[in-house]
């Protein structure tokens, strides 16, 4: 069974890559769109952060963003989060193939 912070992981990735090229989110709204509690989504996120997953901007402007590509990220490399059970394909085929059927879990 894929643990909470695994599935979270996964929805605020897929949230983030959905926006990709579109700036920087807020972690509130992430939080909020994706249905993940604030105070939990910002640990994962400063995980995803040091992961080389995402970067974040302080100030005005500011919030996450992925580093590079949706379909360039392969979800099993996200094995470091306990995140074992992660599908092995890129970011962009979770949205459209793996996303679908994750959301039995939720």
């Amino acid at each position: 069974m894929m643990s909470k912070k695994c599935k979270y992981a996964l929805k605020a990735l897929v949230r983030l890559g959905n926006e990709f090229g579109k700036g920087n989110l807020l972690t509130g709204d992430i939080a909020k769109s994706a249905h993940i509690p604030k105070k939990f989504l910002e640990l994962i996120l400063l995980d995803l952060k040091r992961g080389g997953y995402v970067q974040s901007k302080p100030g005005a402007g500011g919030g996450y963003r992925l580093v590079q590509e949706p379909k360039k990220i392969v979800m099993s490399d996200t094995a470091h989060w306990d995140c074992k059970e992660m599908p092995k394909c890129s970011l962009f085929l979770a949205v459209f193939l793996v996303l679908p059927l994750v959301r039995s879990f939720f």
